[in-house]
């Protein structure tokens, strides 16, 4: 007799039941233990993507502000790092007019957080330094509670660490 098969004795006669597959209350025991597992779980998941597309969009903001600098240091010409809203973009000197360099980036619908700033344009000379900012802007990204600072000092130095 196979090891799938079973027989079943009663009131006299025997019968074979042949089982295949997961009864219904396998399946709801299943369910009920994926579904308290996704529970205790989901919180500390999604607070741990908001901070994972919170820094990563910290790092494209500072990767933006980098980029205007060189852009002012490489052509010799002044630039401007701009946001408007949530959206950021650079934006160079080319013979007296102003032209966009590279693509804006909208850090809402790439990352989904929020960009605030104390400074909506930020000017970089040819040498890189910013041009007439007191205090230093600041730009704040944030997703869920959490907060990342990123800072821009007369001398054109970008820090993500030890903003004061």
């Amino acid at each position: 007799m196979r090891q799938s098969e079973r027989t079943f004795e009663s009131a006299g006669h025997q019968s074979r039941h042949v089982r295949r597959g997961m009864t219904m209350l396998e399946l709801i025991i299943v369910m009920v233990i994926i579904g308290t597992l996704s529970g205790v779980f989901w919180k500390s998941m999604k607070e741990t993507f908001d901070e994972s597309s919170r820094r990563a969009a910290s790092r494209e903001v500072a990767s933006y502000l980098i980029r205007a600098r060189s852009a002012a240091v490489q052509r010799s010409r002044q630039s401007w790092f701009v946001r408007s809203g949530n959206t950021i973009k650079i934006i160079t000197d080319s013979s007296g007019v102003k032209v966009p360099y590279g693509l804006p980036l909208n850090m809402l619908a790439n990352h989904s957080v929020t960009l605030t700033s104390s400074k909506d344009s930020i000017s970089f000379d040819p040498r890189g330094f910013t041009t007439l900012v007191v205090p230093s802007p600041r730009f704040i990204v944030s997703a869920g509670a959490g907060k990342d600072t990123i800072c821009v000092t007369g001398l054109g130095t970008i820090s993500t660490r030890k903003c004061t």
